[in-house]
Parts: structure tokens; C-alpha cells; sequence
């Protein structure tokens, strides 16, 4: 749980739902969580959560960065010594922006920033400055359970558990990835609903997970979540059945090309208080490949995307921060072509975006050759 930042408020209330849940787990079925909250009297600590309890609270003796890759390795692999496990799942909770780049703030073997929203002094005041970037977790995973692969990641995040970069990258730690490719809630999930999901061995507990997430009453939530489930061990033949289909357009996605993205339902956005178009970057991964594909070609693509998401729930309109995506959520052409997994489509409009006020920010044509999926579908070849 990184709330080191903004969501801290939001942090122990979600610990109350985690121990009112635990209630439902066996003695067999460890909850374990690391937490590091906005505080100047309370050191980060791992503890279990048992019977409605916090037991066995480990508290560090420093406050290193939630952000800091070093840190999830080294939370996980005590978690795994101290209570092993025939299965392993993990849920983050914190900041998240999918798999876009920010500029260096813990260096560990790369140089990008995508998760955990750390302010490195107890603040609350800002989402943080300091980020984990998805290639690194996924080093730091793999450490960490030394060949055991996790069930699931669950990301109680932004942007992260739908983002098709994100799940290529993880898809050798977690045999599925689950969250929402839009925004989410502060207060994000309702533990006590999801909890026996969390621990289920049903062949399709990811669906129980979902459905709780998005049908939950107790977040007083203005509108639902899209939400999705990833298997990763689709993903080696979903890309190369996307790079055939980009292959089909590529008139289309060349930089001198044009892209139909009208009424296309997104989900990020880089500046939310700009309402200038260019800013859209995870744009719905099926919705824009049927619009701009023939329906022979998208017919083959989704038969390789349908075994990769096993499932999804979508809705016409979610909480969001961001001005333009709430005006256009109107404007949305029919959400049953949502597949509910965002993906980044490069464009010239990015190659001078990030000038003046955004100057920290990387160009994102350039920092998506930081992730596997950029070559596994092949962007190279269209000049990209």
C-alpha cells in the first residue's frame, strides 16, 4: 500500500475493510500487507491482518520509498519466507499511470516511472514524486518469487490493470492481470466485498473479483469501472495477431498517416486541466482497431484478443479527474466495442507535446521503445 501521498486519508479506511474481510479467510490463507503511509509517527510496517486483527506487525526501522523497485522485492520475498504458500496473489494500491515514462527518481536498472506516487517526506499535499517504472517491477517480482509465478496482480491503481504495455511486461511474474485501463476511485476497492475473491481457487475467480469491484455499493460511487482481466499466457499470440492487424493499416499508423479516432472511447489523458485533443494517449484497444480495420481482419485479431481477456465489465461512464474525458463520455460512440484494454498508438502530435510546463515529461513516441510490446508488435517498421 503506497499511500505516502494523497491517497493516505483514504489508506486506513481500506485497512478496516481488509480486517472486516479477513473474517471469511481460513487458517490456511494469509493476508499480508506492507504499508507506508503519510506519517511523521509511523514507520512503514508489514503485518498480517487475521481474524479481523493486525497481527505480527513488523515495523522498519526506516521509511525507504514505496516507489523504490528494492522495496517490493524485498516485502514480497519476506512475505514468501515467512508464509509460504501453494499460490501467491498481489494487490497494489497507490498512484498509478499505466506504463507511461517519468523521468528518473529511483534508479534501479531503468529509468522509467509508472507506479507508487511516493513524496519521500510523510506529505499528503501532492500524488507524489517519486515512481516505480513496470519494466523494473517486473525485475524486482521475479526476484522476489524466484521462479514461482504470482496467480494474479490485482491494481488498486490508475490506468495500470488495463493497459496492454503493462500486462506484455508482467506477463512472465502473474498469470493474470487485473484492473481497470481508466481512472479509479480514491477510495478504490471495497476489500471486505472482494476478499473472498482474492483468495479463491475458482478456475474463474477474476470474474468474482470484478464483479464485486464493480457492483460494490459502499464506495458510493457516482458511476461504474471498467474493469478487465488479462491472461498473460495469451499474450505472446494476441501480439503477433495485432502486429498482423497493424500490418492490414499501416497506411493508417505510419507517421504520416490518420488514424479514425473520432467518438473512439480513451482512457488517459496527459494534462487533465488541458481540453486540447493531443493529450489522449490509451486509447480502447479493440474499439480503435474495428474502426480502422477491415471486419475480415478485426474478425481473425479478436478471435486472439477473446482467449487473452477472459473477462470484462464496461460502462458508459466512470469517475474521472480529467475535464475531457468527462465532457466527451457523451460523445462516446456504442461501449459495446470496448474490450476494456487500453493501448498507446504512436503520433506525431506527441513529438512536440511535452514543451513548456510538461518539460519533465518524455517524448512518448520515444519512451514506448522502453517496453516489450512496442517490439513484439512491431511499431519499428511503420518509422515509429
Amino acid at each position: 500500500m503506497a499511500g505516502e501521498n494523497t491517497l493516505s486519508t483514504f489508506l486506513d479506511t481500506d485497512i478496516k475493510e481488509m480486517m472486516e474481510g479477513s473474517k471469511t479467510l481460513s487458517d490456511r490463507e494469509n493476508l499480508i500487507v506492507y504499508v507506508d503511509k503519510a506519517s511523521n509517527t509511523e514507520l512503514p510496517y508489514m503485518a498480517r491482518i487475521k481474524d479481523g486483527e493486525i497481527t505480527d506487525k513488523y515495523e522498519l526501522t526506516a521509511d525507504p520509498s514505496t516507489a523504490d523497485p528494492k522495496v517490493l522485492e524485498l516485502m514480497l520475498s519476506q512475505a514468501k519466507e515467512s508464509y509460504p504458500a501453494k499460490s501467491y496473489g498481489l494487490v497494489l494500491w497507490g498512484h498509478a499511470n499505466g506504463w507511461l515514462i517519468m523521468n528518473d527518481s529511483i534508479r534501479y536498472e531503468a529509468a522509467s516511472r509508472s507506479y507508487g506516487g511516493d513524496t519521500g517526506n510523510n506529505s499528503s499535499a501532492t500524488g507524489g514524486s517519486q515512481w516505480m517504472n513496470i519494466p523494473s517491477m517486473a525485475k524486482a517480482i521475479a526476484k522476489a518469487m524466484n521462479g514461482t509465478q504470482l496467480d494474479y496482480i490485482f491494481a488498486d491503481c490508475c490506468n495500470l490493470g488495463g493497459s496492454i504495455e503493462v500486462a506484455y511486461e508482467l506477463k512472465d511474474v502473474t498469470k493474470y492481470l487485473i484492473g481497470s485501463p481508466a481512472e479509479i476511485p480514491d477510495n478504490g476497492a471495497n476489500y471486505n466485498s472482494i476478499m473472498k475473491g482474492l483468495f479463491s481457487t475458482s478456475d474463474s475467480f477474476y470474474q468474482e473479483i470484478c464483479d464485486n469491484y464493480f457492483n460494490s455499493n459502499s464506495n458510493n460511487l457516482s458511476s461504474d469501472l471498467p474493469l478487465v482481466t488479462i491472461k498473460t499466457s495469451e499474450l505472446k499470440n494476441l501480439a503477433a495477431a495485432t502486429s498482423d492487424i497493424m500490418n492490414s493499416i499501416a497506411d493508417k499508423i505510419s507517421p504520416s498517416g490518420q488514424l479514425d479516432t473520432e467518438r473512439v472511447v480513451y482512457y488517459g489523458y496527459i494534462d487533465q486541466f488541458s481540453t486540447q485533443d493531443c493529450y489522449k494517449y490509451a486509447y480502447d484497444m479493440q474499439f480503435l482497431l474495428k474502426r480502422n480495420a477491415t471486419d475480415d481482419a478485426f474478425n481473425t485479431w479478436y478471435s486472439y484478443f477473446d482467449k487473452a481477456v477472459p473477462y470484462s465489465v464496461a460502462s458508459n461512464y466512470w469517475d474521472t479527474a480529467y475535464k475531457k474525458i468527462y465532457f466527451d463520455q457523451d460523445n462516446f460512440d456504442d461501449i459495446s466495442d470496448c474490450g476494456v484494454v487500453s493501448m498507446f498508438f504512436p503520433m506525431t502530435m506527441y513529438d512536440n507535446w511535452n514543451k513548456g510546463a510538461h518539460t519533465s515529461y518524455p517524448n512518448w513516441n520515444q519512451a514506448i521503445k522502453k517496453m516489450q510490446w512496442y517490439y513484439a508488435v512491431g511499431w519499428a517498421q511503420y518509422g515509429w
